[in-house]
């Protein structure tokens, strides 16, 4: 595993197809063309987006580990190649109002049309709709 500091940039452009927030695994996951190779074309501007500092970068054979701070918050943002997955995570029942906000920036990031922002309460109800 490697880590390093990170630079603020000017922004680039991200892409994200639809982001849930998962009230009780205190996380948000995110689906996007995700290049797992330039991972850092997603995860820097994204970071930087969502006004958030790269504290650390780790990556392995499959996988990609960042530590975030937004405000005190400690964040973890994740993405793993073989199931093309990508979350931000944290460990603290108290940041989940921190991921909430979060969410609320992502909404400009949002680029396909069919996207769409939920929480999983959301998509409980949407379900139960359905029924």
């Amino acid at each position: 595993m490697n880590s390093g500091s990170f630079e603020k940039k000017a922004p680039n452009s991200v892409a994200i197809k639809n982001a849930q927030l998962d009230d009780e695994a205190l996380s948000i996951l995110i689906s996007a063309n995700i290049d797992f190779e330039r991972f850092e074309a997603f995860a820097d501007p994204l970071a930087l987006a969502l006004d958030c500092e790269v504290r650390e970068r780790q990556w392995g054979a499959d996988r990609h580990q960042w530590l975030l701070n937004f405000e005190g918050s400690q964040l973890w943002l994740n993405y793993e190649f073989y199931g093309d997955i990508c979350w931000i995570s944290t460990e603290t029942q108290a940041d989940l109002e921190v991921l909430e906000y979060l969410m609320t920036l992502l909404v400009p990031l949002i680029t396909s049309p069919n996207s769409s922002i939920c929480t999983a309460q959301d998509a409980s109800n949407k379900a139960k709709d359905d029924l």
